[in-house]
């Protein structure tokens, strides 16, 4: 059996994302979807099963699901809420079943001395997510090391690697396609001029606190509410990060694409 986004095999173009709640064992579990990635092109309707479950000891640190289909072969990860394939950290502040964490007290964002907001309570909800080295960059901050014993070049590495990824979810990135920006700008609800601004003062300004600024500045103009994880996760999708990711929605019991698209794309067959 084929597995979904597994290394050296060919991928499937999207992943699941649904919600992951507690059962009556006490444990989290997915809402099962009745379609898999497979089955989004039409033909023979998946035949789903949880073939197995993966441990984990990053990313939501808990088991995920693995669904097999017995008409397609193939296998794949259900994901909960904030998550993406080989993702080690959260990509926003969400529960598994994909309500929105708030930080007590959140409030606007309001800007510090440097004109920089990272320090508001609203964006110290991304603390422990794949932009907390971002806030510490913003702040001049290098990150905090781990509490073990190690090279401290090999944690700043790890941190560049992390603000790369995350100024190509935000479009900021120097290097990166005009209509490219121009979609994640779409996707994320923040005007194209922000991250075209930003990502020109990225480059005048090369450095790891100036990527950070400019992260976190896309973050503030974010819209808020329970979409903002999904427009983030989207955006990493028009990046090229990782597959496009689809919702499953137990109510509507269907797969659905997340609805940031710019026009003149259409829902794969057998979405809503």
């Amino acid at each position: 059996m084929a597995v979904c986004h597994g290394r050296g095999r060919s991928p499937l173009p999207h992943f699941i994302v649904t919600p992951y709640v507690f059962g009556a064992e006490g444990k989290l579990a997915p809402a099962m979807p009745v379609t898999g990635p497979c089955g989004l092109d039409g033909g023979k309707p998946c035949r789903l099963s949880v073939h197995h479950w993966r441990a984990r000891s990053t990313g939501p640190c808990f088991p995920l699901a693995v669904v097999g289909c017995a008409t397609h072969g193939r296998a794949f990860t259900l994901y909960p809420a904030g998550h993406v394939p080989y993702g080690r950290k959260a990509i926003g502040p969400v529960a598994p079943d994909g309500v929105s964490i708030r930080c007590p007290g959140e409030v606007e964002p309001t800007e510090a001395a440097d004109g920089c907001p990272a320090g508001s309570p609203a964006l110290a909800a991304f603390k422990g997510t794949v932009f907390e080295p971002a806030l510490d960059a913003a702040q001049g901050r290098p990150g905090d090391r781990p509490p073990h014993k190690g090279s401290s070049d090999r944690w700043w590495s790890v941190q560049q690697r992390r603000l790369g990824v995350a100024v190509r979810i935000t479009g900021v990135a120097p290097v990166m396609a005009e209509e490219v920006r121009q979609a994640i700008a779409f996707a994320l609800g923040v005007a194209f001029l922000v991250l075209s601004d930003e990502a020109r003062r990225v480059v005048l300004a090369a450095g790891f606190r100036s990527r950070g600024t400019a992260v976190v500045r896309v973050l503030a103009e974010m819209p808020g509410g329970r979409c903002m994880t999904d427009r983030l996760v989207f955006a990493g999708y028009l990046a090229g990060l990782w597959p496009e990711p689809v919702r499953f929605d137990p109510v509507g019991r269907s797969l659905r694409r997340m609805p940031f698209r710019t026009g003149g794309t259409r829902d794969p067959p057998g979405t809503g």
